[in-house]
């Protein structure tokens, strides 16, 4: 029974966050060794979890990998390694600093970023726009939207985290393009997954407040298009 215990599922992934937390709350940067975790273990972990990957090294024994894994909604970042036997694993994690991804993220002016997602308007402000009274949003406004926006994924890992996914997987990790730059290529799949993450959190800043800088967006048609995207993604 226990042997059975030992090598079901669930104890393989409680015995991998185990290490990656336990490694990433003694903030141990050297690797270190699980005979109990099989190289195998932790690939098939990450994509049971559907975890986002940042790099990979081809090795003859095994891939080196370092991706991110999303565990008690903090961010940790992962490197795994095959240990010289070949039997086990070697892990090293250590927690994602959010000041610094979040700074990669939103590191364009928060208004072009605002304005950059289209946000729908409501009947009484696309009137006016339609009949030229307004040319566009204040960017006071959006300015003041784009810094609650970032503090919501400041105090959101998990909402951060496919936003932060997104990003990197529309570039290499290290050339830092920003949100902007994947909102410029609207459509593609990356963008669109990075989208729905800021329109989920500009619904979430919306209900049940009232934020003036968000005056001129329809919350209605914001909750419309996150179920649209929802289920497109999903579908």
């Amino acid at each position: 029974m226990l042997r059975k215990l030992l090598g079901s599922s669930l104890f393989k992934t409680a015995s991998i966050e185990m290490a990656i937390e336990g490694l990433a709350k003694d903030d141990v940067r050297i690797g270190t060794a699980f005979r109990e975790i099989s190289h195998t273990d932790v690939m098939r972990y990450i994509d049971k979890r559907k975890f986002h990957v940042r790099k990979v090294i081809p090795r003859p024994q095994g891939d080196w990998v370092e991706f991110y894994a999303l565990i008690e909604n903090k961010i940790h970042v992962v490197r795994l390694d095959v240990a010289r036997d070949g039997i086990g694993s070697i892990l090293t994690s250590h927690y994602l600093d959010l000041s610094i991804e979040l700074r990669n993220v939103f590191r364009d002016d928060l208004s072009k970023i605002m304005f950059g997602l289209s946000l729908p308007y409501t009947d009484a402000s696309y009137e006016k726009w339609r009949d030229f009274d307004i040319q566009e949003r204040l960017e006071e406004d959006m300015l003041l939207a784009g810094r609650l926006m970032r503090k919501f994924f400041e105090v959101n890992p998990l909402a951060f985290y496919p936003l932060l996914a997104a990003c990197e997987d529309f570039h290499a990790p290290q050339e830092h393009l920003g949100l902007f730059d994947l909102l410029c290529h609207e459509g593609i799949p990356d963008e669109r997954r990075a989208r729905l993450q800021c329109y989920l959190a500009v619904e979430s800043l919306m209900t049940n407040n009232h934020l003036p800088c968000f005056r001129t967006v329809n919350l209605q048609r914001v909750s419309e298009m996150v179920d649209e995207m929802s289920a497109e993604q999903t579908g």
